[in-house]
């Protein structure tokens, strides 16, 4: 039995369907990770092939950061915690895209993780909420 995180069983759990679900509060983490304050959400979507997405942003006293105003240890630590989330769940590469302001990481459910769909899940249309970033 994979040990998933508190933060990876509410994921797998409460599946997403649309990009609005994705913002519920439950899926919604913020750290601080030295002076670098971050907000994280890790969810699973299921709007075409089931994969867990997790997403990242940085943040200053005015709102979210640019990820050009970044510099290379904060890229860093961005970069190494967005992948953390998805530690030990998943299969298969991790895609990875980076917009302005967010980082994100997707990949693939394995088969366990699939099995827990449950069928209504699985019954649901593709609507693709996937995002369309450049890699990093």
């Amino acid at each position: 039995m994979t040990s998933w995180t508190e933060r990876q069983m509410i994921a797998i759990t409460n599946p997403c369907a649309t990009p609005s679900e994705t913002l519920a509060t439950e899926f919604y983490r913020a750290l601080r990770i030295g002076s670098l304050a971050l907000s994280t959400i890790l969810t699973v979507n299921i709007g075409g092939v089931p994969v867990w997405h997790a997403s990242i942003s940085a943040h200053g006293p005015s709102g979210q950061l640019p990820w050009a105003r970044l510099g290379l240890k904060s890229r860093a630590i961005i970069r190494e915690t967005v992948i953390g989330l998805l530690a030990g769940v998943g299969t298969g590469n991790t895609r990875r895209e980076r917009s302005d302001l967010v980082l994100h990481a997707r990949r693939r459910l394995s088969d366990r993780e699939l099995a827990l769909l449950t069928a209504e899940w699985c019954a649901i249309p593709a609507v693709g909420i996937a995002g369309g970033g450049v890699p990093w």
